[in-house]
């Protein structure tokens, strides 16, 4: 296991699963198939993601395909920590330890409390040139976001270098919080999501997800 005050990458146990909102990448290495070390971007449209759980569904299917006995390690970042949380509820038995990278969901109140108080603790100069917009729906409503250039390179690829910068920009697609849907779902369970072991990596310089944020 490695662990940095900067970690870009973290290989633990069978496999390693990357999430982030926004910058929608996904990849799982299992010494058993190595071919399945990158499963490509869900080209999916924003629009057409409603929940949290239409979100985690490559998760969950990935999850629902592992052999009878075979365990897995699972790293989710920022808002990954929610598809950890859910796969955790729903798979205990499949999973030896969960990572959570600046990420920590609530497992005693309604999924969304912490993204909630995380809102309300993030300055409005934060945002920059962030781009939001809602659907309006009255009937699965959403917000979503899409970062700008100015709020990547100063707030969250402030470590990072242009080129890194202009790749994240390249990549950067709509992404939701997915809020309204967190509120009404149940809190995660202590016999599922908290029986699993944690593992918790706080970086220290992250602008966005502040440590108090990052430990359970």
């Amino acid at each position: 296991m490695f662990l940095t005050n900067d970690p870009k990458l973290v290989v633990l146990g069978s496999a390693l699963v990357i999430q982030y909102s926004c910058n929608n990448a996904y990849g799982v290495l299992t010494p058993i198939d190595y071919k399945a070390l990158c499963l490509g971007i869900n080209m999916a449209k924003a629009e057409e993601v409603h929940t949290m759980a239409d979100y985690t569904k490559p998760l969950i299917e990935l999850m629902d395909s592992l052999p009878p006995g075979e365990k897995v390690t699972l790293e989710g970042h920022s808002l990954g920590g929610f598809n950890l949380a859910i796969a955790m509820d729903r798979f205990p038995h499949k999973i030896s330890v969960a990572v959570f990278l600046t990420a920590q969901p609530d497992c005693t109140h309604p999924p969304s409390y912490v993204l909630d108080q995380f809102i309300e603790k993030i300055p409005a100069g934060f945002w920059l040139d962030t781009q939001f917009s809602s659907n309006m729906d009255p009937v699965k409503p959403k917000n979503t976001l899409r970062f700008g250039r100015n709020c990547l390179a100063s707030n969250l690829y402030q470590l990072s270098s242009s080129q890194d910068v202009a790749l994240a920009e390249m990549l950067m697609r709509p992404g939701s919080l997915f809020i309204d849907d967190l509120s009404k779902a149940k809190a995660f369970s202590e016999v599922g999501y908290g029986s699993v072991n944690r593992v918790y990596i706080v970086c220290k310089k992250d602008l966005i997800i502040q440590e108090d944020f990052s430990v359970g």
